[in-house]
This record gives C-alpha cells, sequence and structure tokens, in this order.
C-alpha cells in the first residue's frame, strides 16, 4: 500500500464530499459518475489508460448489479447479484495472479471491488428481505435493515461509489447511508438508543453532536500509525522473511523474532488507512453509533478496526473480531441468512478479510 498517494486520495475526498453536501441535490447521475470517474482516476503513480481501465472495472460491477437489481425477480435478486458481483471478483483477482502476475500496483481496482462487491450484495439481500421474505420470518436485526423499495439509479451510484469509502470502504448499511443523506442518521441513531433503553441517557439529554473530538482522536492514531510506517516498518521489511540468505545463515530463534516483529510492523498501515476512512466518515456527520455508557455519543459505527484489542489479543478469536470489523459482520449477515449460497460466501471470506 502506497500511503502518500492514498493520503493525497483521502485529502482529495474530503473536498469532493463538502461538494456533494453543498450541491448533491442538484447533481445527476451522469454528474455524480463524472465526479467519482475523477476520483478513481486521480493517481499521479499510474498511466492514464492504467487508470482509465481501473475506473471502467468499478463501473462495470456497478452498472451491471443495478440492471440485474431493476431486471430480476426479488424472489431471486440476492442470488444473481451474488453470482455476479464476486463471479467478477474471482476473474479479476485470478487475471491479477496469473496473468499480470502481481504486476499491479497496490493502489489498483481490486480493494475498491472488494469493498463495492460487499455493498451491492448487502444490499440485494436487505432488498431480497424488505420486499419477499415475510416480516415474521426475519431476525429483529433483518426487519431493521430491510429496504421495501429497490433504489433509484442515483441513490445506488450514491450507495455503492460515494466518496467516503470508494477506496478502502468499509462495507456501510444501506438504510444508515440514506438516513445519513437526508440529515436524519444522528437523530433516528439517538432516538434507537431513547426506545431500547429504560434510561433516559440518550436522545433527549444529549443535543446535536459535533464529530471534532472524534475526527481529531482518529487523525492522531493516523499520525501515529504514519510515524509508525516510516520508522520501524522500513526498518523491519517483511520481505526479508524469505531472503535466501537470511534464511541460510540466520538461526531458527533469529527468524521466528524477526518474522514476529516485521509483521507486528507491518499492521499499522492497515490501521492508518482505515483509521483515516473512519476520520473522513466521521467528518461528514456519519457514524454515529448510540451512546456509551458514560453518556458520550460513540462515533464507531462503521469502524473497521479496534487497535488496542488487536494488540492485546489473547485469543485468535478476540483478533478476528477486532480486524475488518464490517466485512466480518457482512458475512455474518448474508452467509447466516441464506444457506443456498453460503459456501460460496464462506469461500470469498479469505480474500475479503485482507
Amino acid at each position: 500500500m502506497l500511503l502518500l498517494p492514498l493520503l493525497e486520495l483521502h485529502l482529495l475526498r474530503f473536498a469532493l464530499a463538502d461538494l456533494i453536501f453543498l450541491f448533491g441535490k442538484q447533481m445527476t447521475p451522469f454528474t455524480f459518475l463524472c465526479l467519482v470517474a475523477f476520483v478513481l482516476v486521480e493517481d499521479s503513480s499510474l498511466d492514464a489508460v492504467s487508470k482509465t481501465m481501473y475506473a471502467i472495472h468499478v463501473f462495470i460491477l456497478v452498472l451491471a448489479c443495478y440492471g440485474i437489481m431493476i431486471k430480476s425477480n426479488v424472489n431471486s435478486v440476492h442470488r444473481y447479484t451474488m453470482i455476479a458481483s464476486v463471479g467478477y471478483l474471482t476473474v479479476c483477482q485470478v487475471s491479477r495472479v496469473f496473468i499480470f502476475d502481481y504486476g499491479i500496483l497496490s493502489t489498483d481496482f481490486s480493494g475498491p471491488l472488494m469493498i463495492i462487491t460487499q455493498k451491492i450484495t448487502t444490499l440485494a439481500f436487505q432488498v431480497h428481505d424488505g420486499m419477499c421474505r415475510k416480516q415474521e420470518e426475519l431476525k429483529d436485526d433483518q426487519r431493521r435493515l430491510a429496504v421495501h423499495s429497490k433504489p433509484s439509479l442515483l441513490e445506488y451510484l450514491s450507495y455503492n461509489i460515494n466518496f467516503l469509502s470508494i477506496l478502502v470502504g468499509p462495507c456501510s448499511i444501506y438504510k444508515d447511508y440514506i438516513e445519513f443523506i437526508k440529515g436524519q442518521h444522528v437523530q433516528h441513531r439517538l432516538k434507537r438508543v431513547k426506545d431500547s433503553s429504560s434510561q433516559q441517557n440518550g436522545w433527549d439529554k444529549v443535543p446535536e453532536p459535533s464529530p471534532v473530538r472524534a475526527v481529531i482522536n482518529k487523525l492522531l492514531v493516523c499520525a501515529c500509525c504514519l510515524l509508525w510506517f516510516f520508522i520501524i516498518t522500513k526498518a523491519f521489511p517483511i520481505t526479508y522473511n524469505v531472503d535466501p540468505q537470511f534464511i541460510s545463515e540466520a538461526s531458527f530463534i533469529t527468524r521466528l523474532a524477526y518474522a514476529l516483529i516485521s509483521v507486528q510492523a507491518a499492521r499499522p498501515k492497515f490501521y492508518f488507512a482505515w483509521t483515516l476512512a473512519d476520520a473522513i466518515h466521521n467528518a461528514a456527520g456519519y457514524g454515529v453509533s448510540g451512546v456509551n455508557e458514560r453518556g458520550e455519543v460513540s462515533w464507531d459505527l462503521i469502524s473497521n478496526v479496534r487497535i488496542w484489542e488487536i494488540e492485546t489479543a489473547t485469543s485468535f478469536k478476540s483478533f478476528i473480531d477486532s480486524w475488518n470489523i464490517q466485512t466480518a459482520l457482512w458475512l455474518k449477515r448474508c452467509a447466516e441468512t441464506s444457506g443456498s449460497i453460503s459456501c460460496l460466501l464462506r469461500c470469498s471470506r479469505s480474500a475479503m478479510m485482507l
């Protein structure tokens, strides 16, 4: 992952998010597509042809799955969407390995494509739940997230390729995103706290919350991760573990110790990307999950990593539960509700979790 180009693109997303906030209601689907194309290709490290091809992959997947969403029967929309999106992602990933032999930069289209695949399939399952299944068949979480009408083209494009999550995600819920676009996200989230709690600790006592504190804290974490990357990660490159001379000359204990240190040193680049993406969502006013036990508003609705829990994990399960959180939730929501294609989902998990 190239941190400096990634940082430049994140800053660009901050600016374009302001444009959407100010002029979103006057924006047509064509204008939206043009702006998203600009974000996807605005990277000076790639040549013009490659940038265009990377953007085309994203648009092909999104527009094809929207066609499936509109034309297919609600009884099967989730199956067709899953097969099409995961199939296209698989073809792209296989081509990177066997055709290009990993000869594509780390800032290629495969990252956004994995995020979009999660979003597309999540929405398809929620449309199926809302328009096909009976309410009594659904669990409480499914009932709350169910979508009762098919989205318009602009809503579909906005949800899947919005500037907040186009690069590193994370995957979010369609109804939460639409509430955010309508300016109702914070109010609805805090109202749910009041409705679900016997204590009056949320809606009527908490004013319109400001994300400034949460954003600053997360940006400070990003700064620490960036500093760690340039000092520690560069000093202990993970590729040195497979260096022939190192393998032949170093003792087993030395190689084991270096492997542990280099793996620990390699993680902050993921912390940086996911925490910065979380901060961008919060800066836009998106990400309120409710009120914690101290009566403070929590901005962790779409957080994708819990760094402290990872670094202090005492079991592999604790580690997994705190790493790439939204992907794990996506798999749980989709795989547990459709046994007929859960095998396909589980097969794709290993790629999505990385």
